[in-house]
C-alpha cells in the first residue's frame, strides 16, 4: 500500500528510511515485534511498563484500556508532558510523530512501544502539547495524514492504539488473560479495563481516527 496522496513530497522524501523500515519488518518480523506468538501481548505491555516505569507526565498516570479480538486503545491521562520533554520535541518537523516522540521522550527503548506500527492492519498515536493535542493515524504502516494538531484539547495525555492481523500477530486474538498480564505487576497505574466481543473500538473510518482522543 502506497501512502495517501495528502503526504507531501517531502514529508515523503523525508521518510525514506521509513519505508526501508517497513521493507525490513515484512522481512524480519521477530526483530521488530519479537516471537509473532507473542507479539499481540507486546503490543499491550511494552507501553504500561514504560508509563510505569518512568515520568514523562507532571501527574501520576491512569490507563484506560479496552481491547477486542485483534483491536486494543490504550488511554494514559498524566497531565501535560515535563517541561523538559516538551521543550526538547521538534514539534516543527515535517517527520513522522512517532519519530518525534522517540527522539524526544526518555528512554528510546520505548520504541518497542511503536513497533507493531510497522506491521499492524492500522495504527493511531496521540500526545498532549502545549499547543494542543497531535495525532496520526497510519495503515499498513504508512500515515494516512500529516502530523494532526487537534483545536480540542483532549482529556487524555497519551494514546496508543492498533488493529493487527493474524498474518504478523499469530497469537490473536486478544483475551481477558492477556490484559490481566500485561497489568498485572504495574501497581503505579491506576488501570480499568474492558474486554469487547467485537472488532468495533476503532473507527470504521480512517479519517474518524482522531475521535479516539475523546
Amino acid at each position: 500500500m502506497k501512502p495517501n496522496d495528502q503526504i507531501t513530497r517531502t514529508f515523503l522524501e523525508n521518510t525514506s528510511n521509513w519505508g526501508e523500515a517497513l521493507k525490513s519488518a515484512r522481512e524480519r518480523p521477530c526483530f521488530y515485534i519479537g516471537p509473532p506468538s507473542e507479539a499481540h501481548f507486546q503490543a499491550l505491555k511494552a507501553p504500561i511498563i514504560y508509563l510505569n516505569d518512568i515520568r514523562a507526565f507532571e501527574h501520576s498516570c491512569s490507563l484506560y484500556i479496552v481491547c477486542s479480538p485483534t483491536q486494543y486503545v490504550l488511554r494514559f491521562a498524566a497531565g501535560p508532558l515535563l517541561k523538559r520533554i516538551e521543550h526538547s520535541a521538534d514539534w516543527n518537523t515535517d517527520r513522522m510523530l512517532i519519530d518525534i516522540l522517540r527522539n524526544a521522550m526518555p528512554m528510546r527503548a520505548f520504541g518497542i512501544g511503536f513497533n507493531p506500527v510497522y506491521l499492524a492492519e492500522r495504527f493511531f498515536v496521540g500526545i498532549t502539547s502545549e499547543a494542543g493535542f497531535r495525532c496520526q493515524p497510519y495503515r499498513e504502516g504508512w500515515p494516512i495524514t500529516d502530523v494532526l494538531l487537534l483545536q480540542e484539547r483532549s482529556p487524555y495525555s497519551f494514546i496508543i492504539a492498533g488493529q493487527l492481523t493474524s498474518e504478523w500477530f499469530t497469537g490473536l486474538p486478544f483475551t481477558e488473560e492477556d490484559v490481566q498480564k500485561a497489568i498485572s505487576s504495574h501497581t503505579k497505574l491506576q488501570i480499568t479495563w474492558e474486554m469487547r466481543s467485537s472488532d468495533d473500538i476503532l473507527p470504521a473510518e480512517d479519517a474518524e481516527m482522531a475521535t479516539l482522543c475523546f
